[in-house]
C-alpha cells in the first residue's frame, strides 16, 4: 500500500506545483476588484489623478454631476441619437471611468452585455457614440472625504438599449 500511495502523492504534488506557476504575481494584481489600471494604448497621459493610491467609489464620497442625474440624463439623451442601422443592438453598455479631484473624467472602460447578460461586442460605431457622449460631459463635481478634501473617485453609467434606442441611463 505504501508503494502505491507514494507515486500518487508525488504526481499530485507535481501537478499542484505547476498549477501555482500559472497564477499572476500578487504585485501585478489590482488592490481591489474593479480597479482601473492606466492603459497607455487607450488612456490620455494628460489626465492626472490627485492621489493614485486612493481612488474611492463615487457613492461613498457623493461624486455627482452639475444639476444631478436629471441634468446628466438630459445632456446624454440630447447627444445620443437613434440611428436605424443599429436596430440589432439590444442589451446594456456600462461605461466606467474616474472623476479626479479637479472634476475631470478619464480612463474610460466599456462593458457590453446582450439581453441575456452575456458578453457581446456591439457595432463599434454605436459604442463610440456612447463613449464620446460620456467623454464630453464637463459638469462633474468631485467627491469629498469627511474632512472636506476633494478626492479621485470611480464612476459608472449604465445604458439600457432596446432595438438601437437608448431607453434608460442609470448610475
Amino acid at each position: 500500500m505504501k508503494y502505491i500511495l507514494s507515486p500518487i502523492f508525488f504526481c499530485l504534488l507535481n501537478y499542484c506545483s505547476f498549477a501555482q506557476e500559472k497564477l499572476p504575481a500578487a504585485a501585478n494584481l489590482p488592490e481591489q476588484v474593479g480597479d482601473i489600471i492606466f492603459n497607455p494604448q487607450t488612456d490620455q497621459y494628460n489626465f492626472k489623478l490627485c492621489d493614485k493610491d486612493n481612488i474611492y467609489q463615487y457613492y461613498g464620497l457623493n461624486t455627482s454631476y452639475k444639476g444631478d442625474i436629471k441634468a446628466l440624463k438630459k445632456e446624454l439623451f440630447a447627444k445620443i441619437k437613434y440611428q436605424p442601422q443599429f436596430t440589432t443592438v439590444n442589451g446594456s453598455i456600462t461605461i466606467r471611468f474616474i472623476v479626479n479631484c479637479k472634476g475631470e473624467s478619464g480612463w474610460f472602460r466599456v462593458y457590453q452585455l446582450d439581453g441575456s447578460y452575456q458578453k457581446i461586442r456591439f457595432a463599434p460605431a454605436f459604442v463610440k457614440e456612447l463613449s464620446d457622449a460620456v467623454k464630453s460631459l464637463k459638469g462633474w463635481i468631485p467627491g469629498k472625504l469627511p474632512d472636506g478634501t476633494v478626492a479621485d473617485t470611480y464612476f459608472y453609467l449604465y445604458f439600457k438599449i432596446v432595438k438601437g434606442h437608448l431607453k434608460d441611463i442609470t448610475i
